[in-house]
């Protein structure tokens, strides 16, 4: 059980590095310039960009920090669909024609290359679906965040991956409407 536990300290760690990272990036708008175009690519104008995006580093900050102390099933599902979603969107926001052209674009390796942010907290969820799994207090804080235990679900991993792909969807599924506003994403 020992090497589990390492495992899932690793995980919990990794998890929470690149949420923390991106959500410190995104709530502070450290890098607004270059990532608004996946927000523009989404539909967003550039006044809901500057409102969204330190919502979203927000979110990611507490997401991580609430892995790392104590780890929640459903964060854990929220996390792997959020961070697939955001590298599916570097080849979306490209184009179709850069997306397909790996050999001379760089879009489709974005996507690529983010692999370990969705497959870290996926490693994580299949980990805390184990059976006879207890999350481990690695950080000595783990009991202030107990009560967050009752997020936790009885569902399967299959149905857990279903909710995943429902997670993403969802957070797709928004794009078309607000591409056909028609407004000036750059203004």
């Amino acid at each position: 059980m020992a090497s589990l536990l390492n495992v899932e300290a690793i995980l919990r760690i990794g998890a929470c590095g690149c949420f923390i990272g991106h959500g410190w990036i995104a709530a502070m708008k450290l890098e607004f310039s270059g990532w608004k175009k996946f927000l523009f690519s989404a539909g967003f104008s550039e006044a809901e960009a500057h409102v969204l995006m330190p919502i979203i580093g927000w979110m990611d900050v507490l997401l991580a920090l609430a892995t790392l102390i104590r780890p929640v099933e459903l964060f854990s599902a929220w996390m792997t669909a959020w961070a697939f979603s955001t590298a599916l969107v570097r080849p979306f926001s490209a184009g179709a024609a850069r997306a397909f052209a790996p050999m001379s674009d760089n879009a489709l390796w974005g996507f690529v290359e983010r692999a370990a942010n969705w497959a870290c907290p996926l490693a994580l969820l299949c980990l805390q679906k184990a059976d006879g799994y207890e999350a481990a207090d690695i950080t000595g804080l783990g009991s202030y965040l107990a009560p967050l235990d009752a997020l936790n679900t009885d569902k399967d991993l299959a149905t857990l991956f279903k909710y995943i792909c429902i997670m993403i969807c969802v957070v797709w599924a928004p794009v078309p409407l607000l591409r056909a506003r028609g407004k000036n994403k750059s203004a």
